[in-house]
C-alpha cells in the first residue's frame, strides 16, 4: 500500500467527516465517502441496546439512498436475538473489546459461518456472505454503537479496509458526536466555518489559514467576524470554546486529517 494511495483515500474521507446535519445517525456525504472507501452492498449504522434485546434506531445505505428505521424493541422470537450470543455479533459483548473492527473470518471459517444458526435462521435471507463492523460504546452495558459493511457475493474484506475503518473509528466518532451536539443546539455554522476553526485552534494565524486554504486573508477575516457574530463571542479562543461546546467536539481542520 503507497503512501500516496493511503492519503488520496483520507483526503476523500476529510470533507465528509465535517458534515454536521443535526439528524438522526451519520451524514449521507459520510456514509457516500465510506461506501467509496470499501465498497460493499450495505452499510447500515445503529444503536442497540442487547440488555434490552432491542436496536434504539437503525440507519442504511445502499450506494443510492439512506433509509433510516425507528426504535423498536425486538420480538422474542426474533432469531437475530436468539442467536445472538452465540454468534460472532456478541464478540464485544462477551469479551469487552470495543476497539477492534471484525470481520467474518476473525471467529468462523466460512464453513462454520455457513453451518451456523445465526446464518441459517437469519443472514441467509439478505444474504450477508461478508462483513466487516465498528463499534463504539454508548454508555452503559450492552449499548452500542454499530457500523457494518455487509456484502452479499464476491470476495470478503480485505486488512487494508480494516486498516482504513480503524483508523477512521475517532473521526467517525467525533462526527456522530458533533450530529447528537447539533440535534440539541444549532450552531449556523457552515463546513468551511468549523474548518477555519480548526485552523485557528491550531494557532494558525488569518494569514497562515489562507495559504493553507487557497483564500484571502480578508476571506479569513470575513469568515471570523461572521463566526463570532454567530457564536456570539468576541476572541478566537472563545469562539473554538464556544464551537467545541456546541459541536460536541473540538472543531478540527480538514487538512489536518492526513497528518
Amino acid at each position: 500500500m503507497s503512501t500516496l494511495t493511503t492519503e488520496g483515500d483520507l483526503l476523500l474521507m476529510a470533507e465528509p467527516l465535517q458534515v454536521v446535519t443535526g439528524e438522526v445517525g451519520l451524514p449521507t456525504p459520510l456514509l457516500e465517502a465510506l461506501y467509496q472507501l470499501a465498497p460493499c452492498d450495505l452499510i447500515s449504522f445503529n444503536r442497540m441496546d442487547s440488555v434490552a434485546r432491542a436496536h434504539a434506531w437503525q440507519q442504511e445505505y445502499d450506494g443510492v439512498r439512506t433509509t433510516l428505521f425507528p426504535a423498536q424493541a425486538d420480538a422474542e422470537d426474533d432469531p437475530f436475538w436468539q442467536h445472538y450470543w452465540r454468534s460472532p455479533c456478541s464478540l464485544c459483548d462477551r469479551t469487552g473489546d470495543l476497539a477492534s473492527v471484525t470481520l467474518t473470518g476473525d471467529v468462523e471459517s466460512d464453513r462454520e459461518y455457513h453451518a451456523s444458526p445465526m446464518y441459517v435462521e437469519y443472514l441467509a435471507q439478505f444474504p450477508v456472505e461478508h462483513e466487516m463492523m465498528m463499534v463504539l460504546p454508548d454508555g452503559g452495558p450492552g449499548r452500542t454503537l454499530r457500523l457494518l459493511f455487509s456484502r452479499g457475493r464476491g470476495s470478503g474484506f480485505t486488512e487494508r479496509d480494516r486498516f482504513y475503518l480503524q483508523l477512521l473509528r475517532p473521526h467517525i466518532a467525533r462526527a456522530f458526536a458533533r450530529g447528537q451536539a447539533a440535534q440539541h443546539t444549532t450552531p449556523g455554522l457552515t463546513r468551511r466555518q468549523v474548518d477555519i476553526l480548526g485552523h485557528v485552534r491550531l494557532g494558525r494565524t488569518n494569514h497562515q489559514i489562507g495559504r493553507r486554504l487557497g483564500i484571502s486573508e480578508g476571506t479569513v477575516r470575513t469568515h471570523l467576524r461572521d463566526i463570532f457574530e454567530r457564536l456570539d463571542v468576541s476572541s478566537r479562543t472563545a469562539a473554538v470554546l464556544r464551537a467545541e461546546e456546541v459541536l460536541g467536539a473540538p472543531p478540527v481542520a480538514v487538512a489536518d486529517l492526513i497528518r
